[in-house]
């Protein structure tokens, strides 16, 4: 509550400069930290969160995160709520990296995914690789 007063949101916690890793909540800072609430002042360095937050992007007008890139933004792999109610899809698509995934179990190869569905080699070898590393 105190937190959706102070930054005028009913979603703080999807704010740039707001981070949580699950267990503290974070806010960025001029200096390259970050501030610790509830942790009497306590900061941690950016440089530490920093990898995690360049995966993300952030609508302009409501400055909420709208889009995780879970292996990078190279990757084809996005997490949008928007789409697919948000389960990894390939970016541009509505294919989820499941359904990709459940195709190459099947027997599929790589290169017959793609031509079906229209898609580059790359894309479906991103989705590949993202589903092999969530079943790790």
């Amino acid at each position: 509550m105190e937190l959706s007063q102070r930054f005028e949101t009913r979603h703080p916690f999807a704010l740039r400069g707001l981070l949580t890793d699950g267990r503290s909540l974070l806010k960025e800072l001029d200096d390259a930290a970050l501030l610790e609430i509830d942790s009497g002042g306590q900061t941690a360095f950016s440089s530490v969160l920093e990898p995690f937050c360049a995966r993300l992007d952030f609508d302009s007008t409501t400055k909420l995160a709208s889009r995780f890139f879970p292996d990078g933004k190279e990757s084809a792999v996005i997490v949008d709520p928007a789409h697919s109610f948000g389960r990894p899809i390939l970016g541009g698509t509505n294919i989820t990296t499941e359904a990709i995934a459940c195709l190459i179990h099947g027997g599929e190869k790589i290169e017959d995914i793609a031509a079906d569905f229209l898609l580059e080699l790359k894309q479906v070898e991103d989705a590949w690789s993202f589903e092999q590393r969530l079943a790790a």
